[in-house]
């Protein structure tokens, strides 16, 4: 979620406290749900009071090591600590360096109170630009004073850690918090918004090269080629980051979902790339559609190919289709059918949070909860939205144009042969996995017999999604991405019509299945562009490496923005982009305690390589490295 961080800036915790204090005042005690409301503002009156103790217990430590400090720089720095405390977050921020520790405390106390996940800064060089700019301009503060102060907030960030289950772990290897920090894209007023803060978070995270924050770079046609040639030398760097997001396409999105205009330019990615805007509250991971299993479950009667059991809904017509048309109605069914099963269990999820573990202090940084008396759980935001994900995708399109090809078109491979094939995991049908691989088209190669079918897969599953609603009256948001799912997902599902072997990974987000797409990252981003991605404003990620030598030279780093500028044009939602060499990925994964700090981009974050699993690890070495 994006918390309204420039509120409490502006106004100090007091100033939010009086509104809520002011707001129970005005409660009728006759109207219905008097008390649950008087309830949640009397928390929320207690967790004011909580932060603002917890800021004093800063200062009051603060105080105490600077009176055992020897060193006098450090004692000085100490008692200006404390006196920051002080201030903030209770007051409004009075220059950058209180700006910035009221910002981390409010960064830091939903990981306290909810295990917080995807806790996003947000617009960052936005609401802190003022703060800079007055102290810059006034003398209290130079700009290399600064940089110290922000990249020791970028430190802060990765002290923040989470330990999953082994399942989560799976879908989200090596993920830390996803604290989605945003930089430039356009103003509420449609300019741009590019400022020198911008450029010291580039900065930042180039000197730093840590995995968090997750750091996002919005595009526009206007935005200045200085900080897309900064940015792209940051990429050369090699950890990831940042990511690119088009608000040609992304701010068209959130209008379709009648978010307002001047809203809508300041929308914010959370987690990975999941849109929001403030006042927004709700699950952007609302649960993983497997959409190679649906073409699974279709061409083997609605029976798992691993394990023989009945999954999905009924089969209409067993193993054998008369036309194409018919095989693309029942994978089309059982997306439809899996889709249901996931918004049930999204719904039964969200109602057992709102009852179980309700999130005061959230709410009391989310626009809408304090006016409703709500908790975010019980839809107090002023946007409430559930995201389902599909994941899989150009593994199904890639499958699909296979069965065309061979079974329907050519007519050279019955249906019947084609299952016993994939039953047997091409075992003895080497040869049939070969013509799969290399005869049939590609997703990835702007070859639009094989994007179509994408598309169709893809429209499908945003039908049926966008004809969910949750408790909190809100609808669904569909995305396409999977985070590592399509590693976990893979384990699930057999062999598949594409060549790919049971229980290896699937598609990665809506990137072209690895090593398909054969001619360059352009043919790549058309194909991408194809798929509707208006209707996703949930997420959309596109994984791609770049060879090292590339951003080695000025005339490759000026390619690497041509390339931008193309992405943002073609109407691309996400791009991001990993530049280490395979052999040193390689040696990472036989040598660990040689390459700890060796930071790659996983999904749509950042994570220290040798923390994810080997599976994890390989997938992200497949990954096909085109030259422009």
């Amino acid at each position: 979620m994006a918390l309204d961080f420039s509120r409490v800036l502006r106004e100090g915790v007091e100033g939010i406290r009086n509104e809520v204090a002011a707001r129970l005042s005005s409660l009728a005690t006759s109207a219905p749900f008097w008390l649950s409301q008087r309830i949640f503002l009397e928390a929320l009156l207690l967790l004011c009071e909580a932060t603002m103790d917890f800021a004093a217990r800063y200062a009051a430590l603060a105080r105490a090591m600077a009176q055992e400090a020897q060193d006098p720089i450090r004692q000085t720095e100490l008692l200006r600590i404390a006196e920051i405390c002080d201030c903030v977050p209770a007051k409004p921020a009075r220059n950058f360096w209180e700006a910035c520790q009221s910002f981390w405390f409010l960064q830091l106390i939903p990981q306290i109170e909810a295990n917080g996940f995807s806790i996003t800064p947000g617009r960052f060089d936005q609401y802190m630009y003022p703060f800079y700019r007055a102290d810059v301009d006034a003398g209290r503060l130079t700009p290399a004073e600064a940089q110290e102060l922000l990249e020791c907030l970028w430190i802060k960030f990765s002290e923040i850690s989470r330990v999953d289950d082994r399942g989560m772990a799976e879908i989200n290897a090596g993920y830390a918090s996803g604290q989605n920090l945003c930089i430039g894209g356009k103003t509420a007023s449609g300019r741009d918004g590019t400022n020198e803060l911008s450029y010291m978070c580039l900065a930042a995270n180039a000197h730093l090269q840590l995995p968090q924050p997750n750091f996002t770079l919005r595009l526009h046609r206007d935005t200045p080629q200085e900080l897309l040639d900064v940015a792209v030398r940051v990429i050369a760097r090699g950890n990831g980051m940042p990511q690119f997001l088009n608000d040609e396409l992304i701010i068209p999105a959130l209008l379709n979902k009648a978010i307002p205009l001047h809203e809508a330019r300041e929308y914010i990615p959370v987690g990975c790339d999941e849109i929001t805007v403030l006042g927004m509250w709700g699950r952007c991971n609302g649960g993983y559609v497997n959409l190679a299993k649906a073409l699974e479950l279709a061409l083997n009667n609605s029976r798992c190919r691993l394990t023989g059991d009945p999954v999905g809904l009924a089969p209409s017509s067993g193993r054998e289709f008369c036309s194409f048309a018919e095989l693309m109605e029942a994978v089309s069914r059982q997306i439809d059918y899996a889709v249901d099963c996931v918004i049930a269990d999204a719904n039964a999820t969200d109602l057992v949070h709102a009852d179980i573990a309700p999130l005061p202090f959230e709410s009391l940084l989310v626009p809408g909860c304090i006016e409703t008396c709500r908790d975010v759980t019980h839809g107090g935001a002023r946007y409430n939205f559930t995201g389902p994900v599909g994941v899989g995708s150009a593994t199904v399109g890639d499958s699909l144009a296979a069965v065309k090809k061979f079974v329907f078109d050519e007519k050279c491979l019955s249906l019947a042969a084609l299952n016993e094939i994939l039953d047997a995991d091409f075992a003895g049908h080497e040869v049939w996995r070969q013509r799969f691989i290399n005869s049939a088209p590609k997703f990835g190669n702007d070859e639009d017999s094989v994007d179509e079918l994408v598309v169709s897969v893809t429209n499908r599953f945003f039908d049926r999604v966008e004809t969910g609603q949750n408790p909190r009256g809100g609808g669904m948001m569909p995305a396409l991405y999977s985070v590592t799912a399509h590693v976990g997902a893979g384990k699930h599902v057999g062999a598949t019509p594409d060549g790919r072997n049971a229980r290896a990974p699937l598609s990665d987000g809506l990137s072209p299945t690895y090593g398909r797409d054969m001619k360059g990252p352009t043919a790549a981003l058309r194909s991408v562009a194809k798929v509707d991605l208006v209707r996703a404003p949930n997420g959309i990620i596109v994984n791609q490496r770049l060879a090292p030598g590339l951003l080695a030279t000025e005339v490759g780093c000026l390619k690497m923005t041509q390339l931008l500028r193309c992405f943002v044009e073609a109407g691309g939602f996400h791009w991001q982009f990993n530049v280490v060499p395979t052999a040193v990925l390689l040696a990472a994964q036989e040598h660990p305690d040689q390459y700890r700090d060796l930071v790659i981009r996983v999904a749509g974050y950042s994570a220290f390589f040798v923390d994810l699993s080997r599976a994890a690890q390989d997938a992200i070495i497949q990954r096909s490295a085109p030259v422009l």
